[in-house]
C-alpha cells in the first residue's frame, strides 16, 4: 500500500515538473542592441510572466537583416535601428527598448578629448589627416567606418549628412571589430563611431556643439504574434518605470 502511494506521488511530481518545463527563446540580431537586449531580458526574466522561459541573447551579431529573418522562426529578433519600410512590409512590428547615444572614440595614442563638429566633418571627409592639427602627436589619422547599410551608421547618416560621403581608411563589419581595432596597437591613432555603451572604455571625444545622435534599439516580431502573452508582457515591461530607471543607469535613454 505504501509503495503504491509512493508510486502515485512520484508520477504526480513528474507530471507537474513536465508541465512546467522552461522554453528557451533565442533573441539574435543586430550588434548595437546586444547589450541593451541582454540587460532587458536579465531583468524581465524576474517577472512572473517570464517564469516558464529561458532567454538567450547571443553576443555574435547577425546584423539587422539577420534579426528580422530570425523573427520568422523565433518569437523575437533584435534590432539596431527602427525598421524600414521594406522590413515593415514583411509583417514585422517592433518594440523599442532604449535610445542609445552614438559616440566618437579614438585609439589610445590620441591624446585629445574634444573637437568641433566642423573638425569632425573634415576628419571623416579626408580634409584633416594628421593629429598634429589638434595639437596632438604627429601621426596620420586612420578613419574607421562601417558598411553603408549597417544599422547604427544608417541612423548616423540621417542626423549628419556629411557622413553620407565619408572617406574611410578602413571599413569593419561588426561592432566588436571596431572596438578591438581601436584597442589594438594598429588602431592607436584611429577614430571611429559606435554605440556609447560599447565604446565607453576607449578615449571618447566630446563634440563641442554636441553630437545629438542616438539610435532606437529593440526587438522585432511577427504581427501574427501580436497577442502572444509573452509579447504583451514584454511590451508592458518595456514601458515600465522600473525598466526606464535601468536604462538610465546603463547610459542610454528611455524611449518615450
Amino acid at each position: 500500500m505504501i509503495n503504491r502511494i509512493f508510486l502515485v506521488f512520484s508520477i504526480c511530481i513528474f507530471l507537474s515538473s513536465a508541465g512546467h518545463a522552461r522554453e528557451t527563446l533565442i533573441i539574435a540580431g543586430a550588434g548595437p542592441s546586444t547589450n541593451i537586449v541582454t540587460l532587458f531580458f536579465q531583468n524581465f526574466a524576474k517577472q512572473p510572466s517570464a517564469q516558464n522561459y529561458e532567454f538567450v541573447v547571443p553576443q555574435e551579431s547577425i546584423k539587422q537583416a539577420g534579426g528580422v529573418r530570425h523573427s520568422f522562426s523565433n518569437l523575437f529578433g533584435r534590432t539596431g535601428r527602427p525598421l524600414n519600410l521594406a522590413e515593415l512590409n514583411y509583417n514585422r512590428k517592433e518594440i523599442f527598448l532604449a535610445t542609445m547615444p552614438i559616440s566618437i572614440a579614438t585609439g589610445h595614442g590620441v591624446h585629445i578629448s574634444s573637437m568641433s563638429m566642423r573638425q569632425l566633418q573634415e576628419v571623416f571627409q579626408g580634409h584633416i589627416t594628421n593629429w598634429k592639427t589638434f595639437g596632438g602627436t604627429d601621426e596620420e589619422i586612420i578613419t574607421v567606418g562601417r558598411e553603408p547599410t549597417e544599422a547604427l551608421f544608417t541612423e548616423l547618416k540621417r542626423y549628419y549628412t556629411f557622413f553620407r560621403k565619408p572617406e574611410f581608411d578602413l571599413i569593419l563589419n561588426k561592432d566588436n571589430e571596431v572596438y578591438e581595432f581601436l584597442k589594438s596597437p594598429a588602431g592607436a591613432f584611429a577614430i571611429s563611431f559606435g554605440a556609447k555603451v560599447n565604446l565607453s572604455s576607449l578615449n571618447l571625444i566630446t563634440i563641442e556643439e554636441e553630437l545629438n545622435a542616438g539610435v532606437r534599439l529593440g526587438l522585432v516580431y511577427d504581427k501574427k504574434n501580436e497577442e502572444h502573452p509573452l509579447v504583451l508582457a514584454v511590451k508592458e515591461y518595456a514601458q515600465s518605470d522600473e525598466w526606464k530607471k535601468i536604462v538610465k543607469t546603463s547610459g542610454a535613454y528611455p524611449v518615450e
